[in-house]
């Protein structure tokens, strides 16, 4: 074996290792571009409620100490918390990630778990509290986002790899909802 051809043989493996790394790195530039971004301050985004605060039937989530002081100073008192004024909402930003905040309704305004409208992103939110943002109108309504997958208890008699599969939205609201830890929940929309 000649020097040349060794040489020949070292040179191509490194191109191949640059080729391969290359790679890597333009796999992962496409998967960072795909992430999506939180709605910015300003911004007029389409959102669900996925709880109505003050409502005594029924609490999932209690409103954090910080959460009542910004409600407070924006002119929210405990009767207008207790009339269901103050709601939870929530969109997708990306498969696996959602942005939530806390929304205030103008008085007479009622909204259900899973109404769909449009809020204005007033308050950043941090690890803290829920931002406070304000109502700006009801949009058509789109269904509540379900769960995305279902169990299949037979899965092994019928040669499946898996004991669930997707469950599949109609076709005009695939573009719509993205899967959020298994369940489709509303895209974030401006």
């Amino acid at each position: 074996m000649s020097y040349a051809y060794i040489s020949h043989c070292w040179c191509a493996q490194a191109k191949y290792r640059n080729l391969s790394l290359l790679l890597l790195m333009a796999a992962l530039s496409v998967f960072l571009a795909g992430c999506g971004s939180m709605p910015v301050q300003n911004s007029v985004v389409t959102v669900q409620v996925w709880e109505v605060f003050g409502k005594a039937d029924k609490h999932k989530r209690q409103l954090k100490p910080l959460e009542l002081a910004r409600l407070k100073a924006a002119g929210m008192s405990d009767d207008d918390i207790a009339a269901g004024r103050v709601v939870g909402v929530h969109c997708a930003v990306m498969a696996d990630g959602w942005w939530e905040g806390l929304a205030i309704l103008p008085a007479g305004v009622v909204a259900a778990e899973g109404t769909t409208m449009r809020v204005r992103v007033i308050d950043a939110w941090d690890n803290e509290r829920l931002g406070v943002n304000e109502f700006v109108e009801f949009p058509p309504q789109l269904p509540r986002g379900g769960q995305a997958y279902r169990i299949v208890p037979n899965w092994r008699e019928l040669g499946r790899r898996n004991n669930f599969e997707r469950i599949e939205l109609p076709a005009e609201l695939r573009d719509k909802y993205l899967v959020v830890q298994g369940s489709y929940l509303l895209k974030c929309t401006l």
